[in-house]
């Protein structure tokens, strides 16, 4: 069809402002912000973070480990034991008298439970406990001096996805290292 035979109203009576053929640069700017926005809220979740939280799970059990021990050490009558409880996904801090019930967290007056993924630990989110040695079953126990009950290096290997790293705690001093990543 051509301009001849169009209709009144399908024809534009008003020129083009010359010049206008691209973006303005406020345009410009608020689009990159929006990507900006975007890919901050994505990437994150994308990317692959399990160092991280392994490391981060690591430094959490050692506390632990080394709070119980010290524990044990300061209560020789009733000596503090960790309890892997992997149905939970974590471990907890309990009295050899009650190796059931957690102990009460000094500070925050809670038991003292860690499940990986969730309250003080929600930043290992998919951390477990991969396996542990604590001779022969889940519990590892720490003596007055602070040595291990039992005769052989205790370990407790944590995983997130395909990597892996483990805590080894010595059997007669206590001393816990942490390997690398794996």
């Amino acid at each position: 069809m051509n301009l001849l035979m169009q209709p009144q109203w399908m024809i534009r009576n008003t020129p083009r402002p010359v010049g206008r053929q691209g973006l303005t640069m406020i345009e410009v700017v608020v689009t990159v912000v929006c990507l900006a926005i975007a890919a901050a809220i994505v990437l994150p979740g994308m990317s692959d973070n399990s160092g991280e939280r392994l490391r981060g799970a690591a430094q959490i059990l050692a506390a632990d480990l080394e709070f119980a021990q010290s524990q044990s050490m300061s209560r020789a009558d009733d000596p503090r034991l960790l309890v892997i409880d992997a149905d939970s996904g974590g471990y907890f801090i309990s009295a050899r008298s009650t190796p059931t019930t957690p102990v009460s967290d000094p500070i925050a007056k809670l038991p003292h439970a860690t499940r990986f993924g969730s309250g003080r630990a929600i930043g290992t989110a998919s951390v477990r406990v991969d396996s542990y040695s604590l001779g022969g079953d889940n519990r590892l126990s720490f003596g007055a001096l602070g040595q291990l009950d039992q005769a052989t290096p205790a370990t407790i290997q944590l995983a997130c996805g395909a990597r892996k790293i483990v805590i080894t705690l010595d059997p007669t001093t206590g001393e816990i290292t942490t390997g690398p990543l794996q």
